[in-house]
């Protein structure tokens, strides 16, 4: 019986090496955002990376300075784009959120779980 258990799979079949592309959407272009398009960038995680921000031509500053490191790295494509370019992206990240005003700070959320 333990050897119907592990079967291995057939020789016939040779390994692919083809894989789909991968595509990842960050969605704020602000610090955490740039943060974390950087990290994926270095490690190769995506294909294609589109950020969006509704602040159009900080966005596309901040894809122009991403673009200059991008001889160091695995391919990858880098662009400015919109929440429908995000479509068929395998990952989502959504940094975007309400600026803070000045003496502002994120201890209003006292007593709300954020995890």
């Amino acid at each position: 019986m333990l050897n119907r258990l592990f079967v291995s799979y057939p020789e016939s079949a040779p390994p692919t090496t083809i894989r789909r592309p991968r595509k990842g959407a960050i969605i704020g272009a602000g610090q955490v955002g740039m943060a974390c398009a950087y990290s994926m960038l270095i490690q190769g995680t995506f294909d294609e990376m589109v950020l969006v921000d509704v602040e159009r031509n900080k966005v596309e500053g901040e894809v122009m300075d991403l673009m200059h490191g991008l001889p160091f790295v695995e391919p990858t494509t880098v662009k400015a784009g919109t929440a429908a370019d995000c479509q068929g992206a395998d990952v989502v990240i959504i940094t975007a959120g309400a600026k803070q005003k000045p003496g502002e700070s994120l201890y209003w959320l006292h007593g709300i779980s954020v995890l």
